[in-house]
């Protein structure tokens, strides 16, 4: 007679194996995401405090910046440094009183409010020291300029555009734009 069936020891061999591996793949899946819960914790409770300590800190910010900045004395200061949580896996930086000024005096830039989602491309950037340019939300810029000379038309060029001044505008020293 002829039995198509594998012996009863083999197939309880094999049943054996195959438990075996589900146990291991699903132990694994769960450690994958213990870690990741682990990773996620450590991020909030030690990392969070780290960034808000070196953004609000002049000296720290001002020696994370390029080098063509600090060779032009130019300095950068932050009141508030703020990480929301509220997109989960996604947090989004949230700068306020951001002001950038030249030799301690002369005001550049100061910007109210901005506002970046913060992810691994961002971090590397910005230890790497190259400008982060995706995701960011600016609320209320201002520029501020300081007149040197004019030409007869009384136009000056911001970023080669070009802002026609008003006769009160150009007896003033120091232009802003916001």
């Amino acid at each position: 007679s002829t039995n198509n069936h594998y012996p009863r020891n083999v197939v309880k061999k094999n049943q054996m194996i195959f438990e075996a591996l589900l146990k291991f793949l699903l132990g694994g899946i769960l450690l994958v995401f213990i870690f990741f819960a682990l990773g996620l914790g450590l991020i909030r409770i030690w990392l969070e405090p780290q960034i808000e300590n070196v953004l609000t800190d002049p000296e720290k910010i001002n020696r994370l910046l390029p080098s063509i900045v600090v060779e032009k004395n130019i300095k950068v200061e932050i009141n508030t440094v703020k990480i929301d949580w509220s997109k989960w896996l996604s947090p989004t930086l949230v700068l306020e009183g951001i002001e950038v000024n030249r030799n301690e005096n002369l005001r550049l830039l100061t910007l109210n409010k901005l506002k970046s989602v913060i992810g691994l491309k961002s971090f590397v950037k910005f230890w790497q020291k190259i400008p982060i340019t995706n995701d960011i939300d600016i609320d209320e810029a201002t520029f501020y300029i300081q007149k040197k000379q004019t030409n007869e038309l009384n136009r000056m060029l911001l970023a080669s555009i070009p802002l026609i001044l008003t006769k009160a505008d150009n007896e003033k020293k120091y232009l802003y734009f916001s």
